[in-house]
């Protein structure tokens, strides 16, 4: 596979627990209309579903490559390494949930899997 960009081993070499460098989006969705009270519950499973990725959502970094750091295709792919199904039990109101989406963003990614969570 690839090697790594310039960029991307410099977002790796200077990455720590205070100083995470990966980045985030958040989706925020509106109820359809007549939909089931599960329709996110459903919709997470629909997602979870599709577990066969394409590259480069199945690659994970080798550090150990002759050549340099450089992307690999993982042996072993779990859609629920990557997705994730969080519920409140209350309606949170935007700071709330701007502060749990600071929260979950947090951790430093595994390097042993692919980078990217949903």
């Amino acid at each position: 596979m690839n090697r790594l960009s310039f960029l991307d081993l410099a977002f790796f070499i200077t990455e720590s627990e205070n100083s995470p460098k990966h980045v985030a989006g958040l989706f925020l969705f509106k109820k359809p209309p007549r939909s089931k009270p599960s329709w996110v519950r459903d919709f997470y499973l629909e997602l979870a579903s599709h577990d066969q990725v394409k590259p480069p959502f199945d690659h994970l970094i080798n550090f150990k490559s002759i050549g340099g750091p450089s992307w690999k295709q993982s042996s072993s792919f779990d859609i629920y390494d990557h997705l994730f199904y969080h519920s409140s039990k209350k309606v949170l109101k935007q700071k709330q949930l701007y502060a749990l989406a600071a929260q979950l963003h947090e951790p430093v990614m595994d390097r042993s899997i692919p980078l990217w969570e949903c």
